[in-house]
């Protein structure tokens, strides 16, 4: 097979990824393609999983590797690797710095590594810092050579995931594992599925729940756990605060299992993916888990594929997600659910706006009578976006409109305002308008769509930041929604706006406002500096900004969100690893990386720590002080904002920890506060903005208010309406007229035309005529005018109209 020839030479476009899986690459092949890899300079990633190469193409491979500067993912996988050929990738991958992915699983089912192989893999962990991703799953590891590979895991520090799926560890190799997970601080994601793990095995698990602060995803699918195991794990669940992904498939759990489960589901609010797919649940069980998602805000996906749940356990979900607001993913696949089930489901989704996911495949009582009554649910659920095991042309469209609604906010996200696509915009209004109802409350999904989408548009067009401002401002009931206005908000707060506001006193204000709305894009390259900006504002209030100071202020400043922060922590762990930092240290850093809440007095706590410095300058190396984002929010002093990173404090003790511990009890509102204060930040903006038409100084600084003069010239003092009238009907003229002549493409602008010409034509009957009269002329004259299922201003103004006259003594 000439494999040679797949790698290009002079004149032939680069490869990047060689897929070369099941290619029937022999020993002479993979030594062809090793040469020509030794001068090539472009190939990252290749996969040779699934051929017919021995231990003497893997050694022509290996000599390969000890030179290559290019390869980062390499998978050999499903090869007969044997004991020699451990050899020569374990010595080659000691001078071997850029490969961070290896795949050498499923050698077992060809030529076995043997206990002299997995050694020479043991030695490879030892030497080699760099890979950061092993897969060593099926290949008979087993005790007592898990001791072995536990003594190399305690002293590496590059690892972040290793999967040892399939090997036959048993509660004795489980246990040599979780010791080096007592001190190896790196590893993150760990696969220990199909291990023999049993119940005495997952004791040794809990204790690393509890104790190892790193760890953020286990898998341990297929292990024989029982109801005994899980109750272990759900303590140690109770107290852990890092791990997001937990799998326990395929293990006989059963409803007590369950049980003892939903305590820890009920106060754990950090895990956010939990698979229970075959673990004999029943109805029973599935009541248990519904209970605890009640309480639980942070899961988002749930599997309970294949547990005899029936349609009552559906109904014990459904009444569950009519409350619970976290959860996006259910998957109910290869269940007993029936009609019954569906129209359960069916009434969450007339509520609940968070769900967009759900797997029904393989429930084969769900009848035309079900899928009638999901099409009808549809009809009026705009979130849902995904529905498997159910083929129905007429949801597909439902689902895709849904699709179409989401891409654009997700699109927005993701590109910002460059991802905003006019057409897509007016598609998407037009589609809220005819779906919106009049009796729909202001925090109905739908109605908040529609908000956000018209403040996005603004966003684009030039002029109407007052209007996007005005729309952004107000509290969205919808997490996803919230936070998408907050990125917009922030980005609307960049602009020529941000002049205005500051003249008007509220720097301080809008600086808060956008780094708690950049505080997840922190590091996204065309926003930093925005973020550097509003933080030298708070830092040197209406201090004006020379570049030479503002380029010495951010190379001297690391600004961090928590995410950031909790990965230097991480870093400093595996710093404390490698130097055999005092175990004070540890479990110092350890108790930092469990906290929710880094108040300012806590985060300063962490200077203490040499390990965290150096992870801290590592990552910074010219800066000085370094601040959280959320240390913006609550601030009152800018001297306390920034935390000097130069300092030393005394040898880290026990009382350190104790310390650290103590000031983290007073801080259980923290989270609360900061939500707060923002909330109160935007109703002060926003109550400006609401007096814009009484108070001389917003209109004076913002020329967004001056009327265009475009619109009929009434002259108020022969009119019937009061200036106050007068002046709404203007504003909502002037309002109306921005939208028909912006270039975005507002939706039914010759209904805006029309209403435009209402209004003019109002004001100058009630010249000659009451109020009320004028009113009954126009809904004759201009019927379109009151038209529009969510902009309904100028009826509404109609309507306060000829309320207020008619209140008035001697009013006809």
């Amino acid at each position: 097979m000439p494999l040679e020839f797949l790698i290009p030479h002079e004149n032939n476009p680069p490869i990047r990824s060689l897929e070369l899986n099941g290619s029937g690459v022999d020993d002479n092949s993979l030594r062809l393609l090793s040469e020509e890899l030794k001068t090539n300079k472009t190939v990252t990633s290749i996969d040779l999983s699934l051929n017919d190469f021995s231990s003497e193409g893997v050694r022509s491979f290996s000599d390969t590797l000890k030179t290559d500067k290019m390869l980062t993912d390499v998978n050999l996988s499903d090869n007969k690797i044997g004991p020699d050929g451990a050899k020569y990738l374990s010595q080659a991958l000691k001078f071997n710095f850029t490969l961070l992915k290896l795949n050498i699983s499923n050698s077992d089912s060809y030529l076995a590594l043997g206990v002299l192989g997995i050694q020479y893999l043991c030695e490879l962990i030892k030497t080699n810092h760099s890979l950061a991703r092993v897969d060593f799953s099926y290949n008979d590891i087993q005790p007592p050579s898990t001791k072995v590979l536990s003594e190399a895991l305690k002293i590496n520090y590059g690892l972040t995931n290793i999967a040892l799926k399939g090997n036959p560890l048993g509660p004795k190799g489980i246990q040599d594992i979780c010791e080096a997970l007592k001190i190896n601080h790196g590893i993150s994601i760990i696969n220990l599925a199909n291990t023999g793990m049993e119940d005495a095995g997952s004791e040794f698990v809990s204790e690393i729940i509890k104790g190892n602060k790193s760890l953020t995803d286990i898998e341990l699918g297929c292990n024989q756990i029982s109801f005994k195991g899980a109750k272990t794990l759900s303590e140690a669940l109770r107290s852990n605060t890092t791990l997001l992904k937990l799998s326990l498939r395929s293990n006989p759990l059963g409803p007590v299992g369950a049980h003892h489960l939903s305590k820890a589901i009920a106060s754990n609010n950090t895990l956010t993916e939990l698979n229970l797919s075959t673990t004999d649940l029943g109805d029973i069980g599935v009541k248990d888990i519904a209970e605890a998602l009640v309480l639980n805000q942070s899961l988002t996906v749930v599997s309970l594929v294949y547990n005899e749940i029936s349609d009552a356990g559906v109904q014990y979900l459904c009444e569950a997600l009519k409350i619970n607001k976290s959860l996006k993913t259910l998957n109910l696949s290869y269940n007993n659910i029936s009609d019954k089930g569906i129209k359960s489901l069916c009434e969450v989704l007339k509520v609940n706006n968070t769900l967009t996911t759900i797997h029904l495949d393989l429930n084969p009582n769900i009848t035309q009578d079900g899928i009638k009554a999901l099409k009808e649910a549809l009809k009026t659920n705009y979130t849902l976006l995904e529905v498997t095991g159910i083929d129905d042309p007429v949801i597909k469209q439902y689902l895709k409109r849904n699709n179409a609604i989401a891409t654009c906010f997700k699109n927005f996200t993701t590109h910002l305002t460059e991802g905003l696509q006019s057409e897509d915009l007016e598609k998407n209004l037009s589609l809220l308008e005819e779906s919106i109802q009049p009796n729909m409350p202001t925090d109905h999904y739908l109605r908040e769509c529609y908000r956000l989408l018209t403040a996005l548009g603004h966003l684009t067009n030039v002029g109407s930041e007052i209007a996007a401002l005005t729309n952004l401002l107000p509290p969205y009931t919808h997490p996803f929604l919230q936070t998408t206005a907050n990125l917009a908000l922030s980005l609307l707060l960049c602009t020529d706006l941000s002049q205005q506001l500051d003249q008007l006193g509220l720097q301080e204000k809008r600086c808060q406002l956008l780094l708690h709305g950049f505080n997840d894009v922190l590091q996204r390259p065309e926003l930093n500096n925005f973020c550097y900006i509003a933080l030298f504002h708070l830092v040197y209030p209406n201090q004006s900004i020379i570049q030479s100071e503002f380029d010495s202020f951010k190379k001297n400043t690391a600004l961090l969100n928590q995410d950031l922060f909790k990965n230097i922590i991480q870093e400093a762990l595996v710093v404390c690893q490698k130097s055999n930092s005092p175990p004070e240290e540890i479990n110092f850093l350890k108790a930092a990386l469990a906290q929710l809440n880094y108040p300012v007095e806590v985060a300063a706590r962490l200077t203490q720590s040499p390990a965290f410095l150096l992870a801290l300058r590592n990552k910074h190396p010219e800066a000085t002080y370094f601040t959280l984002v959320e240390h913006a929010i609550p601030a009152h002093d800018s001297q306390t904002l920034l935390i000097p990173i130069n300092q030393i404090f005394p040898a880290i003790t026990q009382q350190t920890t104790e310390k650290l511990e103590d000031l983290v009890k007073p801080t259980s509102t923290y989270r609360t506060d900061i939500k707060a204060k923002i909330h109160r930040l935007k109703q002060t903006l926003f109550a400006m903005f609401e007096k814009k038409s009484t108070t001389r100084i917003v209109q004076s600084n913002l020329s967004f208010f001056a009327d265009n003069g475009s619109h009929s010239q009434a002259n108020s003092s022969k009119s019937n309406l009061s200036k106050e009238q007068l002046q709404q009907i203007k504003e909502l003229i002037s309002s109306l007229q921005k939208e028909i002549s912006s270039f975005w493409p507002y939706p039914n602008k010759d209904i805006k035309q029309i209403k435009v010409n209402a209004l003019d034509s109002l004001i100058k009957k009630t010249e000659t005529m009451t109020i009320s009269e004028a009113i009954d002329e126009i809904d004759s004259e201009y019927p379109q005018a009151r038209s529009g299922q969510i902009s309904t201003r100028t009826a509404d103004l109609f309507n306060n109209l000829r309320n207020t006259h008619d209140k008035i003594p001697g009013s006809f």
